[in-house]
Formats: C-alpha cells, sequence, structure tokens
C-alpha cells in the first residue's frame, strides 16, 4: 500500500482531479492530519518558502509538503469548508535556495535529499552551472519535478482551473507581518521560531543576464500569476 500512496504522489500534479480522488481513497492516502481537523485549517507547504517556521509556529511541528490537489481529491466537501493558506517566494530567489540546500548548505540533507542530489547534483560545480544546464529540456524536466524547484502554482491550483485555490497567501519578503496577520485570522497566539540567517549574497548577485532568463521562461507562470518580477 505504501508504494502505492508514493506512486500517487509522484502524480498528483498531474493527474485529473477525478481520477485522482478515487485513487487515492482507494489507498487510503488522507492528507488530513490531527491538526488540521482541529483547527479547521489547511497549510500548503511549499518547499523554500519559510514553512519549515510557519508549520512548528501555527501546528507545533514541521508540516510536510502536499498540494492543495491532494486535499481536495481526498475531500473535496472539506478542503472547501477549511480555511486554505500558504506562503510563496520570488521564484529567482527560491530555485537559488533550493540548490543551496541541495548541495548541503544549512542544515544537513534528509537521506533522500542526499541520494537525489548526489545523482542529478553531484558533478555541478555551482548556481552558474546548474542554471545554465537547465537550457536541456531533459534536465529540466527533471529538475522542476522535484518538490523544491517544482512552480510555486502546482502547489496552490487545481489541474483543471487556473484560480489560486487558498483563502490567504502570504509571501516569503514580508513573512513577519504576513504571520501576523494569518495568526490573527486563525486566532490563535504564535511566534515564528527564530531562523537561521544564510550568509549568501541577495539573489541578484548570482544572476547572469542569461541566467535570469532561464529562469524567467522556466517559472513564467509564477511570476506573473504571484506578481514577482527580478
Amino acid at each position: 500500500m505504501s508504494g502505492i500512496r508514493q506512486y500517487l504522489r509522484n502524480l498528483e500534479h498531474s493527474l485529473p482531479n477525478a481520477l485522482q480522488r478515487s485513487l487515492i481513497r482507494v489507498a487510503r492516502d488522507t492528507p488530513y492530519s490531527p491538526e488540521y481537523e482541529a483547527t479547521r485549517s489547511i497549510f500548503i507547504h511549499i518547499p523554500k518558502t519559510a514553512g519549515t517556521s510557519v508549520g512548528e509556529a501555527i501546528y507545533g511541528r514541521w508540516v510536510g509538503h502536499v498540494p492543495i490537489s491532494r486535499f481536495v481529491a481526498f475531500d473535496g466537501s472539506k478542503s472547501e469548508s477549511f480555511f486554505k493558506f500558504s506562503f510563496v517566494r520570488n521564484p529567482w530567489d527560491r530555485l537559488l535556495s533550493g540548490f543551496a540546500h541541495l548541495k548541503g548548505e544549512g542544515e544537513p540533507l534528509a537521506i533522500p535529499e542526499r541520494e537525489w542530489s548526489k545523482r542529478y547534483l553531484g558533478e555541478i560545480e555551482n548556481f552558474e552551472n546548474f542554471v545554465l544546464k537547465l537550457r536541456d529540456e531533459g534536465f529540466r524536466k527533471l529538475i522542476i519535478n522535484d518538490i523544491h524547484f517544482r512552480p510555486q502554482m502546482d502547489w496552490i491550483t487545481l489541474r483543471s482551473r487556473s484560480r489560486i485555490a487558498v483563502d490567504y497567501l502570504g509571501r516569503f519578503e514580508s513573512l513577519d507581518d504576513d504571520f501576523s496577520r494569518l495568526a490573527q485570522r486563525l486566532g490563535v497566539t504564535a511566534e515564528l521560531p527564530l531562523r537561521k540567517q544564510t550568509k549568501r549574497p541577495p539573489y541578484r548577485d548570482a544572476y547572469s543576464k542569461e541566467m535570469r532568463r532561464i529562469a524567467e521562461q522556466i517559472f513564467r507562470r509564477d511570476i506573473e500569476r504571484l506578481g514577482y518580477s527580478f
């Protein structure tokens, strides 16, 4: 059963919602944790958007990476009635952060992350080489299918619709203020845990004109729908 669940999770960004609903119910792969049930809320934790801090502050623990489509597929009525929220980040900045994370900058990698990084990023020396290699269609497809790089719109929209399917969308760039508004909306008293500050230069310094163009092409939908610019 666990193998079936993982297979479905690998396909959930591409399966039609009706088909996904049937398969997920057969596998009984509920995304509704007790914390979500208790607060009648759903947190769509997009990787590399400070979601670990948000999850710990609101729910007292790390919250996994589950797209809105899985909640809707499992129980559409419940997902409609629960308060849904997420946080997003500038796509150029997020791409750099994801690469730095998987190359071992910061906290130790989990075993699956370490194995993935060794296999696909092991021979890539730096961020410039990584972005330029994204011009290769096969490599690009492989990379954006990883949760750290998958476009953010995939997490917060349904495959059959373009509408953002969450009730509140905070931003990494205004995290403290947006989190305060979120906590007030949820009616909880919570503070973000202290975050480790990276010593990395501003993301703009990491990009050449060509690198900027490549990332813009890949994440155009995120950039346009979420209102970001370089």
